[in-house]
């Protein structure tokens, strides 16, 4: 465990450390794979089939502000669906629309989660999206989550009709148009997993703000099993069953990687619990705080022949102050967090 604990560290470090190039070159992949995603799947304007436009957007969306490079994506996908006729692209038009009116009210500066819950869909592993913003995020940021999930079944049902759009002569604008609608709409499919999304993103994120142990692994656990069975027997209801073994595999996914989330961002020893009390004239304050797992850094010892050896009681006196000295800094942070005079603790 402290092996892991040590890599964990040595990457977070990296990151603090790399922050600019770190963010450039993960906005790269993500981005590449989104317009990699579209151009195989829904590259129906031929203008802009080609491989290198989607290489060229996804290194501009990485030196720019995330929304500006969600908005180039949605534009290139407009672009490829107008291929398919101008129904279709209308009706995905006003989707993305209503998809950024929610995203500037309750989710700004989140759209890297609209892009990347499509992205999870496709690599079969989605149930870890609600999940992971329930820990992080907010519920308003849940709704993004919610976004990428109709724009992924939109587009799906797109690819699943394309010779109905492609066949312009057998069908009118307006059969065309009724298909699209009901690809965002009368997906019964897509509102049951919005529903378990929504419940699953509302009951992680309220268990993991419980002043109770283990408060994230049982956040996990509780909303991985309610959003599997949710959509379980939400298939079942309307009677389609097909499916049920990759949702509980999903599910199981979604708990393992919920809990490497755990261990990078929020990895506590509840064994070392403190609870602290203290008062001023206005309130008693009770302070829960849990220390989080660490391990010291390798010291390198130095020998210098000759010199007199540290006596054992000169060692425990500089162990006490340490120790002194780091009870007087958790002091000073909690009455930081609180607002409050630092003497008062004392």
């Amino acid at each position: 465990m402290n092996r892991l604990i040590e890599i964990k560290t040595s990457i977070l470090n990296f990151i603090e450390k790399n922050e600019p190039y770190v963010l450039a070159g993960t906005k790269f992949i993500m981005m590449l794979m989104a317009y990699l995603m579209v151009y195989f799947n829904i590259g129906y304007l031929s203008k802009i089939h080609i491989i290198f436009v989607p290489i060229v957007l996804a290194m501009i969306s990485a030196v720019i502000p995330m929304g500006f490079g969600a908005f180039i994506l949605s534009l290139y996908v407009l672009g490829n669906l107008y291929g398919l006729g101008i129904e279709v692209t209308a009706v995905a038009a006003s989707l993305f629309l209503l998809a950024y009116l929610i995203y500037f009210r309750f989710a700004p500066k989140k759209s890297y989660i609209m892009v990347l819950t499509p992205i999870l869909w496709v690599l079969k592993i989605p149930y870890i999206a609600s999940v992971a913003v329930g820990l992080t995020g907010t519920v308003g940021t849940g709704l993004a989550v919610l976004i990428g999930t109709v724009i992924f079944y939109f587009l799906k049902g797109v690819k699943t009709n394309e010779a109905l759009f492609l066949n312009a002569g057998e069908y009118d604008s307006v059969s065309k148009l009724s298909v699209a609608l009901q690809q965002s709409i009368g997906n019964s499919e897509m509102w049951i997993v919005l529903a378990a999304f929504a419940l699953t993103i509302i009951v992680v994120y309220t268990i993991r703000r419980k002043s109770i142990d283990n408060a994230w692994r049982t956040a996990i656990y509780v909303g991985s099993v309610l959003q599997g069975i949710v959509i379980l027997m939400g298939k079942l209801l309307t009677g389609s069953a097909a499916g049920s073994i990759g949702i509980i595999v999903g599910s199981l996914i979604a708990v393992g990687l919920g809990i490497v989330l755990e261990f990078m961002l929020f990895h506590l020893d509840y064994s070392r619990v403190e609870n602290v009390q203290f008062e001023d004239d206005y309130y008693y304050y009770y302070v829960k705080a849990v220390p989080k797992v660490t391990v010291r850094a390798k010291e390198k010892k130095v020998t210098t022949y000759g010199a007199e050896k540290t006596d054992k009681k000169d060692r425990m006196e500089k162990k006490e102050k340490e120790a002194e000295q780091k009870e007087e800094e958790l002091k000073e942070q909690i009455a930081k967090e609180l607002d409050i005079d630092p003497d008062i603790l004392k």
